[in-house]
């Protein structure tokens, strides 16, 4: 890869590979780990580690969503044990991953809440714009 900046899509590939650690992700990434925080300082006003942790939180999501247990969750995507995943899940969302699970099993998260959810988590490019009611 070269120097450039890359994508936000190609900034999650190379988080995945390298396992959420920053130090790694500027392995992987051509420069240094003092310009790395200045970009991501820049780009998304959080540090690189912050942005590694709710990426690795927004992957949790889609596998929880998926009705993966806490345990293959941790396993793949490298958390030091079920706690720590819990604790930063919870952190993240709000919730714990069995409350989510549970809302996603029984349906009660409705299709414009889930939007919004996803949404906030930068998993869906635009939101959709609701109507007003207006009479």
């Amino acid at each position: 890869m070269s120097a450039r900046r890359p994508t936000i899509a190609e900034l999650q590939v190379l988080g995945q590979r390298a396992n959420f650690h920053p130090d790694q992700l500027a392995a992987l990434w051509p420069i240094s780990k003092r310009q790395m925080e200045r970009v991501f300082q820049c780009t998304f006003h959080k540090t690189p580690r912050t942005w590694l942790r709710e990426l690795q939180c927004r992957l949790a999501l889609n596998l929880v969503s998926q009705r993966f247990s806490n345990k293959a969750i941790t396993f793949q995507l490298g958390f030091a044990n079920e706690t720590h995943f819990c604790r930063a899940f919870r952190k993240a969302f709000g919730a714990t991953p069995r409350a989510i699970a549970r809302a996603f099993v029984e349906e009660k998260i409705e299709e414009t809440k889930m939007s919004r959810l996803y949404y906030s988590l930068g998993l869906l490019p635009e939101f959709p714009r609701l109507k007003s009611i207006q009479e």
